[in-house]
């Protein structure tokens, strides 16, 4: 028997071949050995691509699956292995030790690579290696544990061997590995952390994992009961590649978003560019369809191009499924769904909605109402989690009863579920009963399944006591969600009711908030607004709504500049829907004053989270009805709006709205107005090329800044000047500006001026030549970005560290850095500008130089697939240092 070590570099271990077990079904291990117990390493293998490499290789696909399992084999055994199984093609293995486990896959991989195969064949195959503590029942491994290296076998590639994390922290420091971060994976609740081992003479760049990571699907705290038939039709027209606009119409409560939900889940590997949930419940105006899409699945508005032009440009070579939520009310942006599917022809969408979007080559599906043992089913599951130990015993007929009366409608089952805290199947069934009679028989404006949920929201309705329907009315009026604070300050619901409503599953609860904050499903919030319009308060609460997140912004304008910055953009981002409902409010109601310091107030948050498109318009829209407004708002708002045209590279109307404010700040006698209008135009002059023009500017504004005692603007003068500075060559005024601008940005708890002073020394070094200063400052300028969510902060990071690593020859981290920026600041819709630009392009021809074209493309695409905080994790792995002599620019005269 051959005996197979592990390749250089992965230690000298010797590795004493043993007796191969016996191999039948229900019998791991043959004579004399026995399965491990306690804690186990399982080692997991597949062919990749199997039944296309049978039809390659007809007659000698028997041979070469013989040669790969006498290859695998004898690599098992060398590391002490026990088989527990096979299926088809697959081995499944398990070790008494972590790094036994790891070398057997080691060895295995070369082992593998270094056969010749028929035909010129290339069998490749993927591995994964778990640790975990499974329980032996009758022979074989039962538990998550068996389960989760299934999982991760199917995430990986042929030739990649994936290690989870419990295994990693049991092996070697020798054996090398590589992080590939979070990543979830389908059926598992929780996410498992990857790494992958290097095998030196192996490839090492594989391309992004078959994990869920690449989804936004959301995830809910209950299981789907029934509708396996279904799901098992949805699936199949997905699948289906002829069929490209799949709509799942019903009442509301019938189960759409859920149905969607889980075949998009079980559909996501056909989607190599990722699958994306889109809510649109929250959304009033159907312009906002295509812009929410591009910001969901990461591209921004940039120059004049709009959302949907670069929507299209961003989707055109994508293989992707959209999951459109709740379009029925926004039925005016279905020709811009048409003309998405016509331009981007491997996207694929699905949508719900109460009515088809009536679209050419819409497959629609109607969601049939629940069969009634699924019906039954659902209802019990949900009792039992409102009354712990319910169970269905005699009462079956009633509640079967219950669930045929609310014609199999899932929601409508669900809040009867509720009500069993209180009252007993017999006793709901006669109280429901009577109030379907009434309710059912008049209302007949409504389809007839429409009115049988209508009237269940209206029965749980009337068991309220007044104060708690008054609460109830008046919480519809929060989109997408609210804290308790909203809740009790805007509608008056202290704790206990809104506690009370969570009992009666009138209302949900938000899962992973920091503070509580609460949610009512769409249909129940329709019934809510229409209670409280019969009420006479609608008006009233949206004004009052408005009010208190005007207020809101009003507070976070302040903060965005502080040390709570990453609090503050993470609790505007989850009023994102409330913001918008305000300002829709403000427009509808003609208040211009309060739409115009709402949409100026929100500057920082659209600009450091991204929505520069969405913000831009909202401005421009605000100024429209500015007439006869006060002046210092005109000016803030306009300033506002250039801001964000200057920071989308559309320099032209950057700089008419930066001269406006300007002038105005000027007349209203404003010295910070003016100190902080003069940067602007400073930079956006700078950015046009008129360097002088932009130091006069920049000069300007620092002493209006210093003589008014105004810190942030002298910070914010003394960075633009340096970045002149930088761009001129001029390396030494360049750093004394930037330490100036980040000692005062640390003073005043400038979180986002910390970090960019920061990236901004870390290019004057990198530039200079000091590679190791570069390193440093680019590294604590990332970690300080990283909480901020900032995503151009972070890609001009990525920038700086893939020219480092391209320097010090390492150029397929250079590459995938390089490929993580370019992803970034496409979804951001910023333009990379100034020295960075420049060293991007280096970075890149070097990348060209040092690796072979499809090498390179892999590593690229693997960075783009990556999200912010991947990006990010991954840059921070180690440190890149350099010299001089080293620097990327050295032959192009900007390095010393």
């Amino acid at each position: 028997m051959t005996e197979i070590g592990p390749p250089e570099g992965l230690g000298s271990r010797r590795l004493l071949p043993v007796r191969r077990p016996g191999f039948l079904s229900g019998h791991a291990a043959g004579p004399g050995r026995e399965l491990p117990s306690g804690d186990v390493t399982f080692l997991f293998t597949d062919i990749e691509g199997s039944t296309r490499l049978l039809r390659a290789l007809g007659a000698h696909y028997r041979e070469t699956l013989e040669t790969h399992r006498r290859v695998v084999r004898e690599a098992i055994e060398s590391c002490r292995g026990c088989e527990f199984g096979t299926e088809g093609d697959a081995f499944f293995v398990a070790f008494e030790n972590a790094e036994d486990a790891v070398l057997a896959a080691s060895a295995a991989q070369a082992g593998l690579a270094a056969q010749k195969w028929p035909d010129g064949a290339s069998v490749r195959v993927r591995m994964a290696v778990h640790t975990g503590r499974p329980e032996l029942a009758g022979g074989n491994y039962l538990g998550l544990d068996v389960h989760r290296v299934s999982r991760i076998c199917g995430a990986g590639h042929g030739g990649q061997v994936l290690v989870s994390r419990s295994t990693r922290e049991l092996i070697s420091e020798r054996l090398p590995v590589a992080d590939l971060g979070e990543h979830r994976l389908k059926d598992l609740p929780e996410p498992e952390w990857l790494f992958q081992l290097v095998i030196p003479g192996l490839p090492a760049e594989f391309p992004p994992l078959r994990s869920l990571n690449n989804t936004n699907l959301p995830t809910f705290a209950t299981p789907l009961v029934g509708r396996g038939r279904e799901l098992e039709q949805v699936v199949a027209l997905i699948c289906d590649d002829s069929v490209r606009l799949v709509t799942l119409t019903g009442p509301g409560g019938s189960g759409k978003t859920r149905l969607a939900v889980q075949a998009a889940l079980r559909t996501v590997e056909r989607y190599g560019n990722g699958v994306f949930f889109v809510g649109l419940a929250q959304l009033g105006d159907p312009a906002l369809v295509l812009p929410l899409v591009a910001e969901t699945v990461g591209v921004r508005e940039g120059s004049a191009v709009t959302a949907a032009d670069r929507l299209c440009e961003h989707l055109a070579d994508k293989r992707m499924l959209l999951v459109l939520d709740n379009f029925e009310h926004l039925l005016e942006a279905a020709p811009g769904v048409a003309d998405l599917l016509r331009r981007a022809p491997l996207v694929e969408v699905v949508a719900t909605s109460r009515e088809p979007l009536r679209l050419s080559g819409e497959h629609e599906f109607g969601v049939p109402p629940l069969a009634s043992v699924d019906a039954v089913a659902l209802f019990v599951e949900r009792a039992t989690a409102a009354r712990p130990g319910f169970e269905l015993g005699d009462c079956r007929p009633e509640v079967a009863e219950i669930c045929r009366r609310l014609d199999g409608l899932p929601l409508a089952v669900e809040l009867a579920a509720a009500r069993v805290k209180l009252l007993s199947p017999r006793a709901l069934l006669a109280r429901l009963e009577q109030r379907l009679d009434l309710l059912i028989g008049g209302a007949r404006d409504l389809p007839e399944r429409q009115r049988a949920l209508r009237a269940t929201i209206d029965w749980s309705h009337e068991l309220l006591d007044a104060g708690e329907q008054a609460a109830f009315a008046r919480l519809g009026v929060f989109a997408g969600g609210f804290t308790l604070n909203a809740a009790e300050t805007v509608a008056g619901a202290g704790l206990d009711t809104v506690s009370s409503l969570l009992d009666k599953s009138l209302l949900a609860r938000s899962a992973a908030d920091r503070e509580l904050r609460v949610s009512m499903l769409e249909t129940i919030r329709e019934y809510a607004l229409w209670q409280l319009e019969r009420r006479g308060e609608l008006a009233e609460l949206r004004r009052r709504h408005a009010g208190f997140f005007a207020e809101l912004a009003r507070e976070a304008e302040s903060a965005l500049r502080g040390p709570a910055q990453g609090d503050w953009l993470e609790q505007l981002e989850c009023e994102h829907a409330n913001l918008r409902a305000a300002l829709e409010w403000a427009r509808e109601a003609r208040e211009a004053r309060l739409e115009l310091e709402l949409s100026a107030s929100l500057l920082r948050f659209w600009l450091i989270r991204g929505h520069l498109a969405e913000g831009r318009a909202s401005l421009e829209r605000a100024l429209e009805r500015a007439e006869g407004q006060p002046e210092e708002l005109r000016a803030k708002a306009l300033r506002a709006a250039s801001v964000l045209a200057e920071t989308q590279g559309d320099l032209g109307p950057a700089r008419l709205l930066a001269e406006d404010s300007l002038a105005r700040y000027r007349a209203l006698g404003d010295v910070l107005g003016t100190v902080r209008a003069l940067s602007d135009l400073g930079a956006i002059a700078s950015g046009g090329g008129e360097p002088e023009r932009a130091r006069e500017l920049f000069e300007e504004s620092m002493e209006l800044a210093r003589r008014a005692g105004d810190r942030r603007g002298l910070a914010t003068a003394a960075s633009n000047l340096g970045d002149l500075a930088l761009q001129l060559g001029d390396h030494g005024a360049a750093e004394v500006r930037f330490r100036e601008s980040l000692a005062v940005d640390r003073e005043v708890g400038n979180a986002e001026g910390v970090a960019l002073s920061l990236q901004n020394l870390g290019f004057t070094a990198l530039a200079a030549g000091r590679g190791e200063d570069a390193a440093r400052l680019l590294r604590e300028s990332l970690l300080a970005y990283r909480p901020l969510e900032y995503g151009e902060g972070i890609a001009y990071c990525l920038v700086g560290i893939a020219a480092l690593a391209a320097a010090g020859g390492e150029a397929s981290r250079a590459a995938l850095l390089l490929g993580a920026a370019d992803a970034l600041l496409a979804r951001v819709g910023a333009p990379l500008r100034g020295v960075e630009l420049e060293f991007r392009h280096t970075a890149a021809e070097a990348t060209e130089r040092l690796l072979d074209g499809e090498e390179r493309a892999a590593c690229e695409a693997r960075g783009r697939s990556l999200d912010a905080e991947q990006a990010a994790t991954l840059a921070l792995d180690e440190g890149v240092a350099g010299d001089a002599r080293g620097c990327p620019h050295q032959d192009r005269g900007l390095c010393p």
